[in-house]
């Protein structure tokens, strides 16, 4: 499976993401299935949460910290659920952007990607309220790592690897 392509829609920001290691997607896969706390399984992460919605070859999970929402990506896999997963998603995004227009708007319209598999990233205004002890800049490098693990996670789990 090619990389995967991660677009962060507040931002307008693309990534193509390599392949998670195996061995972690399978000890994340209870995670990919029906979500639950991440520290047990990565004690780094220590506070935080992903809850999980699976669907035919896309799926919708959001990141917690502390019951705050972080962040809302929808991860999609197969081609045939790759528009109506976008469309679904950047429909959340816009009805965001028009209410808080000045944390949601992306500097350039963020498009879908041609081929799967794909991730798109929402960041919530709520992750302002990160602790005052987590430094910005870390807090969003690890917001997006684990963006892609569960990404890879949830594909490889629903793939059966």
């Amino acid at each position: 499976m090619p990389n995967l392509a991660h677009i962060t829609l507040n931002t307008g920001h693309v990534a193509s993401l390599p392949r998670v290691d195996r061995v972690v997607t399978r000890k994340l896969s209870h995670l990919a299935r029906e979500g639950g706390p991440i520290g047990p399984l990565l004690p780094t992460m220590d506070g935080w949460s992903v809850s999980v919605e699976l669907r035919d070859g896309c799926a919708l999970y959001s990141l917690n910290f502390a019951g705050t929402p972080i962040s809302d990506t929808m991860v999609c896999w197969r081609d045939a659920v790759a528009e109506i997963a976008w469309n679904y998603h950047e429909a959340f995004y816009l009805r965001l952007s028009d209410t808080m227009s000045q944390e949601m708007s992306a500097t350039e319209a963020p498009q879908r990607p041609t081929e799967t598999p794909w991730a798109a990233t929402l960041l919530m205004p709520t992750i302002s309220l990160l602790p005052q002890t987590i430094e910005m800049g870390k807090a969003l490098a690890g917001v997006g790592e684990l963006e892609r693990i569960i990404a890879w996670a949830i594909i490889d789990n629903a793939e059966g690897v």
